[in-house]
């Protein structure tokens, strides 16, 4: 039994980088060392995060902090989606390779390793193989890995974890086969390994985790309740060891990212409606929202897609269902409460999104998890109809019908599209081995272009730069030269409110924003300004024209610029 199980998980594991390979067929088949599938802020800051634990371990530099953005004050990288689970052990890789191409392997394995972990669980639940492996299908390439694969969000579609905690949850307090102890100390080890990979997902898997807990474990009191308080006493061993290392394992991680060194506090987008799920989002293909960057978004459904024969599977189960159906849709229903829009009354967001470090949670995402009882529930059932008189033929149309609505979804954008990576002709001839520690502030600035990270990844993050990404950009995060960095990004873009009142930035530099930017360089200690006399592919539109932020610097430094490698350079030049 264990060998055709591994086995079928073979199978599935090809069938499913066959998959990923169609997904991010143009970038592999281009250039995987120099290119990426969106020209936006987030593959390029994944880009330099898999570039600095090289640069921290060849330095002896600390994995989870780095001055090299947002220098002096740096930033935390486990406040961040620092990723690091990933990146660390993709060390070797990124010294082989470099850093585009580890940020690339790691999205093409991100669906595979998720569906295989999911298909690993469905064998649990069901014996037929294929069914199985409908589930992985259904969790790997989900709607949510389809819109935030083109972005390349690794901390939402790296998920193989929370299926193995499900497993591990299910092991402890239902079939308890293994040594609850043994079982804890796995528990506990996915926790905190999740911990490293991405916290929004840790913590709407533990508001799932015990709000799904809660209402078996009453009705379960309610049902049978010696059977109940045995499971209690049985599996609680094994909660208070997987309590304890969690405890132990996570205690400094957490204080470090909530108060360490470049951490940040509030709501990462001020001011800024993040997505929520409507209810239609469930059965039909709303869009998603609309970036210049990522066409892709808005061509895709949003991540709560499920369908109508999906729904309808659900449907049955509740009303016709064998007992564990039931459950699991019931699981679906209580997740699926957390993902809807906090509009609605009976969405769990209505009530706890408010809370805390939930605001800076996106409740959509909870589809993440409810794929799991969903693939669950769709294999249970594929296998039931297998069973029966024709089973082949009811199963395999069961399926199609299940897989169509995603399919019809992943026509609209797979394969993806590829952008190579702009590196400006200054940055690839610029020396930046020197013994002096260099500081650049540079043009297209983050607000409107984020590559110049994917440039200083390529080049060992061996120079700092002023500024960076998400989710530490606001002013407010920027200590004694907040308003020299707004003065900064007024000049970087056009939408964004001149801090005097004005439009051209060369119409008039007032003294009050020459004053607050100089202040603000000599803050950062920078070493160069860098601006390209031409903006690349990956430049917003609304970026200024570089002609006109080099004359405004000029006037506000008083230094003079000089063309090197088609890029206006300012410094050396001391001003008073």
């Amino acid at each position: 039994m264990r060998t055709s199980r591994r086995r079928a998980l073979a199978y599935g594991g090809l069938v499913y980088l066959g998959l990923a390979l169609l997904a991010f067929w143009h970038v592999w088949t281009s250039s995987p060392a120099g290119s990426l599938t969106c020209p936006c802020a987030d593959p390029s800051l994944s880009v330099w995060l898999f570039q600095w634990p090289l640069t921290a371990l060849t330095h002896g530099y600390n994995p989870f902090f780095s001055h090299a953005m947002f220098y002096p004050q740096g930033t935390n990288l486990l406040a961040n989606t620092g990723i690091t689970g990933i990146t660390i052990p993709f060390i070797p890789i990124t010294a082989l390779f470099g850093p585009v191409v580890a940020f690339n392997l790691a999205v093409l394995l991100a669906p595979v390793l998720s569906g295989l972990s999911m298909m690993w669980l469905a064998q649990r639940w069901v014996n037929f193989a294929p069914a199985a492996a409908l589930a992985g299908l259904l969790y790997g390439f989900s709607p949510l890995f389809l819109f935030h694969g083109a972005v390349g969000h690794l901390y939402l579609i790296f998920v193989p974890i929370p299926p193995l905690v499900f497993a591990a949850l299910h092991e402890l307090w239902w079939v308890r086969n293994h040594s609850p102890r043994r079982v804890g100390v796995a528990l506990a080890v996915l926790v905190i390994y999740q911990f490293f990979i991405g916290t929004e997902v840790l913590t709407m898997m533990a508001i799932a985790t015990g709000v799904t807990v809660l209402i078996f474990g009453t009705y379960a009191r309610w049902n049978n309740p010696i059977a109940f308080h045995r499971a209690l006493r049985e599996s609680l061993p094994g909660v208070a060891v997987a309590v304890g290392l969690c405890v132990i394992g996570l205690v400094w991680p957490t204080y470090f990212a909530l108060r360490g060194a470049g951490h940040y506090n509030g709501p990462v987008l001020p001011g800024v409606t993040t997505p929520s799920a409507s209810l239609r989002s469930f059965l039909f293909p709303v869009s998603g929202t609309d970036f210049w960057w990522s066409p892709v978004t808005r061509r895709t459904a949003r991540p709560t897609l499920i369908g109508i024969p999906v729904a309808l599977v659900v449907l049955w189960a509740l009303l016709r269902g064998s007992k564990t159906q039931r459950g699991l849709a019931i699981v679906f229903g209580v997740l699926a409460s957390m993902a809807v829009g906090s509009h609605y009354s009976f969405s769990l967001w209505h009530y706890v999104g408010h809370w805390g470090l939930l605001i800076n949670v996106m409740n959509e995402r909870a589809s993440l998890l409810f794929f799991i009882p969903l693939g669950l529930l769709v294999a249970s059932v594929t296998e039931s109809l297998s069973r029966a008189p024709r089973g082949a033929w009811l199963a395999g149309l069961s399926t199609v019908a299940v897989v169509s609505p995603f399919a019809t979804n992943a026509a609209r954008v797979l394969p993806y599209g590829n952008v190579k990576v702009w590196h400006p002709e200054w940055y690839q001839r610029a020396n930046f081995s020197t013994p002096a520690h260099q500081v650049i502030l540079g043009f297209p600035f983050f607000t409107v272009s984020a590559d110049m990270l994917s440039v200083q990844a390529l080049h060992g993050t061996s120079y700092s730069v002023v500024g960076g990404t998400l989710p530490q950009w606001r002013t407010v995060d920027q200590g004694p030269a907040a308003q020299g960095y707004a003065v900064v990004k007024w000049l970087a873009s056009s939408r964004v409110t001149d801090p005097a009142g004005g439009g051209d930035p060369t119409a008039h530099p007032l003294a009050a924003d020459q004053r607050n930017f100089k202040m603000a360089l000599e803050y950062w200690h920078v070493t160069q300004i860098v601006v390209p006399r031409a903006y690349g592919w990956t430049t917003s539109p609304v970026a200024r024209p570089p002609a006109q932020i080099a004359t405004w610097i000029a006037a506000a430094t008083g230094c003079s610029a000089t063309v090197v490698h088609d890029a206006w350079t300012f410094f050396p030049c001391r001003h008073p």
